[in-house]
């Protein structure tokens, strides 16, 4: 394994940050780090780069223990904070330089390195540019390329896209799977979730300091969604017939999404809400999505899934047809009914969504590190 953690544990003050994480990550693999703000993610990439010791736990990096041999240990790795920051005053070649010699190179060896990296992250004509001019994206790849002077075979980045256009935010990821090809091993931590899915061999999420396993049962089991508009009508309705929903805001709208198991059950709830007037904004399925998973961290009222082989939109549909609202399948006719026919309107009672929280804010700490040439000096 590149990377394996055991046990790892951060407190400060009373309050725990990072509790019993355990990972362990292969060469040449591209891991994504999701979790809502607080969960503790930052700490965790402080804690495996060496920059923050932990209160418990042990961290081998290809091998090597980060507490037994920390300096071997740090040499292969490279870190990318999510607020790095720049020595505007130099050149991209003058940076570059500054921290091959932190990490020991010097002569050919050095302007073989600089030159290299470049190449990697595709500066090769800003060399002499002053970073001071760089757009956001070019002092993005600036970054990366210094992490990369060390030659490390395991990198860490926290939100390296962050700030970044669509063009930018893709020749990124393009360099990411050329290093990982390389047989580096990249953690990356990132709100972005669609890249993430793009990009990553694998995931892993945090809430509340520890690694969890998303609710992927209810993505697997229901992986079509049926959008409508009107939460507010259909949230009681879908309650009564234990169907797994969830209330969401997009593009300053609320949509009520009902979960379905099956094609079957998909087309056939379709037809049952159009014929009660019911607007349907889509039905698509989104079984995999890393979004998905990533809003079933910290559900605040989760509803129970039904397991039992019977259909609820079967049921729905029988309870319609017993109820007089619905004509039986087999009669011909055009009637249909309005939405809010289905009952009376009540308060929305359930949104699933990640809560959302404060993590301690460890960059200013990490820039201080990073600028202390003494301390990479140390480190390598």
């Amino acid at each position: 394994m590149s990377i394996k953690a055991r046990n790892l544990t951060r407190t400060f003050g009373d309050k725990t940050v990072v509790s019993g994480v355990s990972l362990n990550l292969s060469s040449g693999q591209i891991t994504g780090l999701v979790g809502p703000n607080g969960a503790g993610k930052t700490t965790l990439l402080l804690l495996l780069s060496g920059l923050l010791a932990p209160d418990e736990g042990e961290i081998e990096i290809e091998g090597v223990s980060m507490s037994a041999n920390p300096s071997s240990a740090r040499k292969l790795l490279g870190w990318m904070p999510d607020d790095f920051g720049v020595w505007e005053s130099l050149t991209v070649f003058e940076i570059l330089e500054a921290f091959g010699q932190a990490y020991g190179l010097r002569g050919s060896e050095l302007l073989h390195q600089i030159a290299h990296v470049l190449a990697l992250v595709e500066m090769e004509d800003y060399r002499r540019v002053s970073a001071q001019t760089l757009s956001r994206g070019q002092k993005q790849r600036l970054g990366l390329a210094r992490s990369l002077m060390g030659k490390p075979r395991v990198l860490l980045l926290d939100e390296p896209a962050n700030g970044l256009d669509p063009i930018a935010r893709l020749e990124l990821k393009r360099i990411l799977q050329d290093l990982a090809a390389e047989g580096i091993t990249i953690l990356i931590s990132s709100h972005v979730l669609s890249e993430l899915e793009e990009m990553c061999d694998d995931t892993i999420f945090m809430n509340h300091g520890q690694v969890v396993v998303p609710e992927e049962d209810q993505a697997e089991l229901f992986p079509w969604l049926l959008r409508l508009d009107k939460p507010e009508i259909f949230t009681n309705w879908a309650e009564e017939f234990e169907l797994p929903y969830q209330v969401r805001k997009q593009r300053g709208r609320d949509y009520f999404e009902i979960m379905l198991a099956t094609d079957d059950d998909a087309t056939l709830l379709r037809q049952t809400m159009e014929m009660l007037g019911a607007n349907i904004s889509e039905l698509f399925n989104d079984g995999s999505s890393l979004e998905r998973k990533f809003l079933s961290l910290e559900p605040e009222d989760p509803l129970p899934l039904r397991s039992e082989r019977d259909s609820a939109v079967s049921r729905i549909e029988s309870a319609a047809i017993a109820e007089g609202e619905l004509p039986a399948r087999t009669e011909a006719t055009g009637e249909t009914l309005v939405a809010g026919d289905l009952g009376p309107e009540k308060p929305v009672q359930s949104e699933m969504s990640a809560q959302p929280g404060r993590e301690q804010d460890f960059q200013a700490k990490t820039k201080e590190e990073e600028r202390a040439i003494p301390e990479v000096n140390d480190a390598v």
